[in-house]
């Protein structure tokens, strides 16, 4: 063996050999280190509940996630929450886990589904539950499912199994979960008499009584009454959202049902075709009454229409009438004016004018006939004097007779007065073609 030595001469074996001991210790220390560790400090997930129990005995429970000291105690865990399946065997030879009811028609099945748990998170009713289960298989086990299983097999009682299928399924449900909670209900049977809609000899629908026998829960002050105490609610676990996926009933229960069913559907059928057909009749007899009051209304229109056409007519013919009356009033006021100015015109002056233009009228027609028939009153040509002024004269004293009478007849006073008045003289008028002719007065 070699021997090394220093720079003085000494020997180096001491030193090499120490150090290979603290190499060989700190390997041996990190071992007992690394196979000691998992007994030193633990970790807790944040859905667990963490239970350690000392060297001494005592039990530190820890609810929240983080590192903790172990100290060599002894670990249990619990998650938080759990879920409970009742399922059918998955595999050939595995446990039908499925939940037995009975119902109160002795008809039978299994129930499947799943329940959900929560632990409690105080210290003193998790040791008294560890004490009672020391662990999570046994406290599904031994607490929970046995409660499960007792409530649903009491709530079977309360129903019958067409019920449970039907009607009382939610029910079944609620019930349940209160039970596995809270405790079993204390029940008592009891018959009554209920109603039930069927069809009359009549063919129609009707009511009728029948008596059943019923399960009842026992209340006092309006709450149920509970056989026993629920478990879970002892040790402060909660049992919570109870889901039924299928009720597996028996053969014959399922014939049953599916008799009673078919039973049930053509007795509903029937009520329903016979309240069809009341309403049908209803609905036509509606109808009937909609469509004569349509009728009737569209000949109330026709009626309106008529009337008020006939008043129109009437309103326009006395509108018309009362124009009619205006006018004539009108033309009479105007005639009566008229009438009344003429008159007064005449009145006020003898009506000369009127006169006047008459005797015009005669003298000219006088002058135009003498003018036309000169030649066989009056020769054109006269030899000597005698004979022609005796025929001259006796024409002239024709036409002023006929002057003299038209103006008595028009009543024209045509001697011309020197002065007005009563006393007033006659004045020569001459004479038609400028000849001289005596005054004519007006006797």
């Amino acid at each position: 063996m070699a021997i090394y030595r220093d720079e003085d001469g000494r020997p180096v074996t001491r030193g090499l050999i120490s150090r290979i001991l603290s190499v060989v210790g700190g390997l041996f220390a990190l071992m007992i280190a690394f196979l000691l560790g998992g007994k030193i400090v633990e970790n807790v997930d944040a859905s667990e509940i963490v239970l350690i129990q000392s060297l001494g005995g005592s039990l530190n429970w820890h609810t929240q996630p983080g590192w903790i000291w172990q100290g060599f105690g002894k670990v249990t865990r619990y998650d938080k929450r759990g879920l409970i399946r009742f399922q059918p065997p998955s595999v050939s030879g595995a446990a039908d886990e499925r939940l037995p009811i009975v119902f109160n028609d002795a008809g039978k099945g299994v129930v499947k589904g799943s329940i959900n748990y929560e632990l409690p998170t105080n210290p003193k009713q998790l040791t008294e539950m560890h004490s009672f289960y020391p662990d999570q298989e046994s406290l599904e086990a031994g607490l929970v499912r046995p409660a499960l299983n007792k409530s649903v097999y009491l709530t079977g009682t309360m129903m019958t199994s067409y019920e449970s299928y039907k009607e009382k399924r939610s029910m079944l449900t609620q019930l349940v979960e209160d039970q596995t909670q809270n405790g079993v209900y204390r029940t008592r049977t009891v018959e009554r008499e209920v109603e039930e809609e069927t069809l009359g000899p009549d063919g129609q629908p009707a009511k009728s009584k029948k008596r059943v026998t019923e399960v009842e829960i026992e209340k006092s002050g309006g709450q149920a009454v509970r056989a026993e105490t629920g478990q879970l609610a002892r040790f402060g676990v909660r049992a919570f959202n109870f889901a039924i996926e299928s009720i597996d009933y028996d053969a014959t229960v399922t014939d049953q049902i599916k008799q009673q069913q078919g039973i049930t559907m053509a007795v509903q059928t029937s009520i329903a075709n016979a309240k069809k057909a009341i309403q049908d009749a209803v609905t036509a007899e509606a109808q009937g009454r909609a469509n004569v009051a349509a009728t009737r209304a569209a000949q109330e229109i026709e009626k309106t229409k008529a009337v008020v056409a006939g008043e129109q007519a009437r309103d326009v013919a006395v509108l018309k009438a009362l124009e009619a009356e205006a006018y004539k009033r009108e033309r009479i006021l105007r005639a009566d004016a008229d009438a009344e100015y003429r008159r007064r015109i005449m009145s006020a002056d003898n009506a000369l004018e009127q006169r006047l233009e008459a005797y015009k009228y005669g003298v000219d027609r006088i002058a135009t006939a003498i003018a036309q028939h000169q030649g066989a009153w009056v020769p054109n040509v006269m030899i000597g004097g005698q004979g022609g002024g005796s025929q001259f004269s006796a024409v002239q004293s024709l036409i002023d007779l006929a002057l003299v009478n038209q103006a008595k007849q028009l009543g024209l006073d045509l001697v011309p007065r020197a002065a007005s008045g009563p006393q007033a003289q006659p004045v020569a008028a001459p004479r038609p073609g400028g000849r001289g002719a005596p005054a004519i007065a007006e006797r």
